[in-house]
């Protein structure tokens, strides 16, 4: 079973700044894939049916994820996207644009019910890919799945007037409704390498996860191509920033619908059979992270991004020394950015480990210890079951950790490090703040089980006396029915994010659904 590589990158700014979302389908792995051809959205378990009633206001993410063969022209070109999205910001020089394939197949994976209240349930396709929020909009809550991300501050969906192919292919919104939409003369831009997004901002009422506010987003007359690859209607920004429309998190603080203006994130992994993903809102969920959440101050206390101080990063119990230490938390950024000078002090510690660019690194596919990074004192495991791609058609395996400065003098981490942990994003109290998950109980594909000791649990072996840093990953298997011990959970987006995404292939772990 093939899993397709899906680099995606969202730059959502508006016509002050450029921004891009950018689907990549390598040809290597499409070529072999007679399947790789355009379909329109389906659900898993009813294909061709439209996001499922909001009866309940039971909301589902979806994650959208790829194949694991990392090269560097995929990554250039997501590099060049996410330096668009944070334009604003100071970056070093562009890279060359790269060929992409355009076809694409939508399947989601429904996730469980949330139980927590002001929570969304998150569904996926079964590969780690983008993380999207079923939410309903106007007067008749029309479902709209929306990507969360907490890059951007800027919202927009597909409006019911456009007449680009992707919108044909989606849910689109517009005066047909809903009664209550107020449609402004105000108009709006995104770019994004390729192509852009382009219309008018409107006003309307967002139900989502059992409260409602009105608020102000975009309607997308226009759309370009790339969105033909994904499942989402539009980007729901839950970053701090603002755009040319209001800002979802300040406006939730304005209206104060919710007594916390905090919410809680935790994305599943598909390779551990995971469908808890979820979102909360205004409380946090205890049953999806274990020990004392560590908080960490907003680098900007005057708002503006996600983005917080690091430590270090740490492997087999050495340390990398990093100087550069500020890092964007991006929920719609699959893999890891950093400095490439950086990056090369982390693979220096693998040994194994090899690059001829500084960029894309060839790692061991057996390297079976976790990438420890720090915050406030505080270490967080990445899993080798995230940091590690493939292998490729050529039977290497690469790192989803690459050497690419996309915002001058900082890191972004995404995906690849927030399925490592239950995220909280505090914008009373302008903080970011992150705790170790519980014990997943992952099904292979012979029907038992795998218990996955969350990244922050470790097992001490012959070489690291403390247990502390380096550890393998404790599994065992068992003859059992599936469980799990927490509910579902969501994320979001704008600022800057390369929705790429990777699947993960592991040898006790099975995909429920392929992008095939």
């Amino acid at each position: 079973m093939r899993l397709l590589l899906v680099v995606t990158l969202q730059l959502s700014l508006w016509v002050t700044g450029l921004n891009a979302f950018y689907p990549f389908y390598p040809d290597s792995r499409c070529d072999e894939d007679p399947n790789c051809t355009p379909e329109k959205r389906r659900d898993s378990s009813t294909t061709s049916s439209p996001p499922n009633s909001l009866a309940g206001r039971t909301f589902k993410l979806s994650q959208r994820a790829g194949n694991n063969n990392a090269r560097r022209d995929d990554i250039d070109r997501v590099v060049a996207r996410a330096r668009n999205k944070y334009a604003k910001k100071s970056f070093v020089s562009g890279l060359d644009s790269l060929k992409h394939r355009t076809d694409s197949v939508y399947s989601i994976v429904p996730a469980d019910a949330p139980t927590l209240s002001h929570s969304e349930g998150v569904n996926q396709d079964g590969t780690d890919f983008s993380y999207f929020i079923e939410i309903g909009i106007g007067s008749e809550k029309k479902p709209i799945y929306l990507l969360i991300d907490t890059g951007a501050g800027t919202t927009w969906v597909m409006s019911s007037s456009c007449e680009s192919s992707p919108c044909a292919i989606h849910q689109t919104f517009g005066p047909p409704d809903s009664d209550s939409l107020t449609v402004e003369d105000n108009t709006f831009e995104i770019h994004y390498g390729s192509g852009s997004v382009s219309g008018v901002t409107a006003k309307d009422s967002f139900h989502v996860a059992g409260f409602s506010i009105e608020f102000q987003f975009g309607l997308a007359n226009v759309t370009s191509d790339d969105f033909n690859h994904f499942p989402f209607d539009g980007i729901l920004g839950l970053g701090l920033t603002k755009g040319k429309s209001e800002n979802f998190v300040q406006e939730m603080m304005d209206e104060e619908v919710l007594g916390n203006n905090i919410f809680g994130v935790y994305l599943n992994r598909a390779s551990d059979g995971d469908t808890g993903g979820e979102i909360s809102f205004g409380s946090l969920n205890s049953d999806k992270y274990t020990g004392d959440i560590t908080y960490t101050k907003l680098e900007d206390q005057d708002g503006g991004d996600w983005a917080i101080t690091l430590g270090d990063f740490t492997y087999n119990g050495e340390e990398a020394a990093v100087t550069t230490t500020l890092a964007y938390i991006d929920t719609g950024t699959s893999y890891a950015f950093g400095p490439k000078s950086e990056v090369a002090k982390i693979f220096d510690l693998i040994e194994g480990s090899s690059s001829e660019d500084g960029v894309t690194y060839t790692v061991p596919c057996d390297a079976d210890k976790e990438i420890f990074v720090s915050f406030s004192g505080k270490k967080f495991g990445i899993s080798p079951k995230d940091w590690i791609s493939g292998p490729n058609s050529s039977g290497d395996c690469t790192s989803s950790i690459y050497g690419i400065e996309v915002v001058s003098g900082a890191w972004l981490l995404g995906d690849v490090f927030l399925k490592n942990v239950y995220a909280v994003f505090d914008a009373d109290n302008k903080r970011i703040g992150l705790a170790d998950r519980p014990v997943v109980t992952a099904t292979t594909s012979a029907g038992s089980t795998v218990i996955t000791s969350p990244p922050g649990t470790v097992t001490q072996g012959a070489d690291d006396e403390d247990g502390s840093d380096g550890a393998t990953l404790t599994t065992a298997v068992a003859d059992a029915t599936v469980t799990t011990s927490y509910e579902p959970t969501a994320a979001s987006g704008d600022h800057l994010r390369f929705s790429t995404v990777y699947g993960v292939i592991s040898v006790v772990a099975v995909i429920a659904a392929v992008a095939s």
